[in-house]
């Protein structure tokens, strides 16, 4: 902004929501994961399995930045201490937010640089580590100029954009995706198995499905991750199950006006399911998407999709929803190759890390 009196103010989190919201509803590229709400729900976030004290000794420091007098950017970091070293994250870091951003409408190189050039000078040697940035927000070539000398990873990820009807999207695809969805059709066919699928936008899960998406999610997760429980494997399943109802992002995708979960049944059962959250652009952007691998002989990871572009389309015809894309994050080699196998468009989203004061 040029020409404007600029200055950074420190303020309590607590400060910040009256600021935050005005710029977050101006910025028609902010995702969910920007909302204030969110953040101040999920707070600093929770320990990992591997490093179950990563939380500690964080601390926060929230920054605004003014131009004659007006809030135009907020940085909402926590800091912490370890070996002696600073580090600065983006608040969000800590959860499993898929996208990472500072709080603004509008942002200038120019401002963007006035703004880092005060939190350095408040925070004294620090490193930064901005994780999860998207390329569709301008900070992303932004912090790749201000910190030219530092390190950057890109992240391939990849978005499906709604077609027109279910026919162009699967016509679309290549043709080993295509032989797969017939193949996987045709066996539930033969084998009498009874199919089923919903969508929930914007309504409260109830407690009953939410145990069941989360038996599914902990079934996974444990398959997923190779863990050799033996004897051990139901406890541990009924443990995780529990401990993911209570986490706080399955209750916020459980209960936000935004959210949106996609469910696949097979002979009575949930056999997959998608939870994510809807953006005002029209992208929903899946926090979550699992299978239970009981009933992976009919690949219904795949099913899903399908039948999420499906209804997608559908809804959008019935209520003019709007929804554009259906976000499937980051990664897409591996196991993750269906992304790109069912009609993913990959776009980027980067972490970079300043070098070390």
């Amino acid at each position: 902004m040029e020409n404007a009196k600029r200055e950074v103010v420190k303020k309590k989190w607590t400060e910040l929501k009256a600021v935050w919201e005005p710029l977050y509803d101006g910025n028609t590229r902010a995702t969910p994961f920007q909302a204030y709400d969110f953040l101040n729900f999920t707070g600093k976030g929770k320990p990992q399995r591997k490093d179950l004290f990563r939380l500690f000794g964080l601390k926060e420091h929230n920054f605004v930045l003014y131009a004659d007098g007006e809030p135009i950017a907020v940085a909402p970091l926590l800091v912490k201490k370890k070996a002696g070293i600073k580090t600065a994250y983006l608040r969000g870091h800590f959860t499993t937010a898929n996208v990472l951003d500072l709080i603004y409408s509008e942002l200038s190189y120019d401002d963007f640089a006035f703004l880092m050039d005060e939190i350095r000078r408040a925070l004294g040697k620090v490193r930064f580590f901005f994780d999860r940035v998207p390329d569709f927000s301008p900070v992303s070539e932004h912090l790749k100029r201000y910190f030219a000398t530092g390190d950057m990873e890109t992240h391939e990820c990849f978005s499906i954009p709604v077609p027109r009807s279910y026919e162009e999207w699967s016509g679309g695809l290549k043709k080993s995706a295509r032989h797969n969805l017939r193949t996987c059709s045709n066996r539930i066919e033969r084998d009498g198995a009874a199919v089923s699928f919903e969508i929930l936008r914007g309504e409260p899960v109830k407690k009953e499905l939410c145990e069941k998406l989360m038996f599914v999610y902990a079934d996974r997760f444990i398959i997923k991750n190779k863990l050799r429980l033996g004897p051990f494997y139901k406890i541990v399943r009924r443990i995780l199950t529990a401990y993911l109802k209570r986490d706080k992002m399955t209750r916020w995708l459980n209960s936000s006006k935004d959210n949106f979960h996609a469910v696949l049944r097979l002979c009575g059962e949930e056999a997959a399911f998608a939870s994510g959250l809807v953006c005002r652009s029209g992208k929903v952007i899946l926090n979550r998407l699992a299978i239970y691998t009981k009933y992976a002989k009919y690949s219904p990871g795949g099913l899903l999709i399908g039948s999420i572009i499906r209804g997608v389309v559908e809804i959008n015809e019935r209520q003019g929803a709007g929804i554009t894309d259906i976000d499937l994050c980051q990664e897409g080699g591996g196991g993750m190759s269906y992304k790109a196998a069912y009609g993913g468009l990959p776009y980027h989203n980067y972490t970079i890390i300043s070098k070390s004061p």
